[in-house]
């Protein structure tokens, strides 16, 4: 179990991380002329996809084993928080893209957090970890 787990939550940081190195592109080109380019939408949009791919993967895994005694609440806590959490960077990503088909359209960097965390939360990431440190599986995606 705690292999999965692992795997799902590092699967979850390469995914943030590539998309985090796109922001911070985007960022640097949002002073000039230069709007988002067809391969970072595309990159952004494939991104977005493989995050889903592996939320519906590990919520297959959940259903078909039976959890440990204490795993289940917060496997399942993990699973929201994370398909919750992309769901949030997908719309914003789709925000993003918004912006280079509609340029008199503007998003806010400060807006996007609380106009789409929903169920992402640091109560949720404080349990979340609590629950990793007491299994010993270290990770760094709780923390993006």
């Amino acid at each position: 179990m705690n292999a999965a787990i692992k795997k799902y939550l590092a699967v979850n940081s390469d995914i943030l991380d590539n998309k985090y190195l796109i922001q911070y592109k985007l960022d640097k080109q949002s002073n000039s002329d230069k709007k988002i380019t067809d391969a970072q939408a595309k990159r952004l949009s494939n991104l977005s996809h493989l995050a889903v791919k592996n939320d519906v993967r590990f919520e297959k895994f959940i259903k078909n084993n039976t959890l440990p005694k204490g795993y289940q609440e917060n496997v399942e806590r993990i699973h929201k928080y994370f398909t919750a959490l992309n769901s949030t960077i997908k719309d914003a990503d789709e925000a993003i893209e918004e912006l280079d088909y509609q340029p008199q359209n503007e998003l806010n960097v400060v807006d996007v957090s609380t106009k789409f965390a929903g169920d992402v939360n640091g109560k949720q990431q404080d349990k979340i970890k609590k629950f990793l440190k007491s299994k010993d599986l270290p990770t760094k995606a709780i923390d993006k």
